[in-house]
Order: structure tokens, then C-alpha cells, then sequence
């Protein structure tokens, strides 16, 4: 984090900073919220159907439940 006002940057755990992740389903919070505040989604049992013919399944993936 960039503080401009002391110029300087702030890190937490700079070792860890420099390991990749894949960031997985990280994107759904803010995407939720925007269905949430957009109207597109109209509450917590709002569901979206995944197409297998679109994106089919990969091995690596965890089954869904």
C-alpha cells in the first residue's frame, strides 16, 4: 500500500508478497456486489447455471456441492 503522504509503501508479510496464487473466485465479492447493488441479483438465493458446454469441467477442478 502506496502512502503518498509519508512516501513510503507499506507491506504485510513481503516474503509472502513474492509467492504467485492463483486468485481463484476472488473476482465474485466485488461482482456480487455489483449484482447486488445493480438489481441483477435479488438476494443470497439468486443462482447462476454454469453451461458445461461452454467452460466443460477440468480435473483440477473440486466437485461442486
Amino acid at each position: 500500500m502506496l502512502d503518498p503522504q509519508a512516501q513510503r509503501v507499506i507491506r504485510h508479510n513481503p516474503q509472502r508478497a513474492q509467492t504467485a496464487f492463483l486468485p481463484a473466485s476472488t473476482y465474485k465479492i466485488p461482482n456480487t456486489l455489483i449484482a447486488l447493488e445493480t438489481g441483477v441479483a435479488n438476494g443470497p438465493a439468486f443462482a447462476l447455471e454454469r453451461d458445461d458446454a461452454v467452460a466443460p469441467p477440468q480435473a483440477w477442478w473440486p466437485p461442486r456441492g
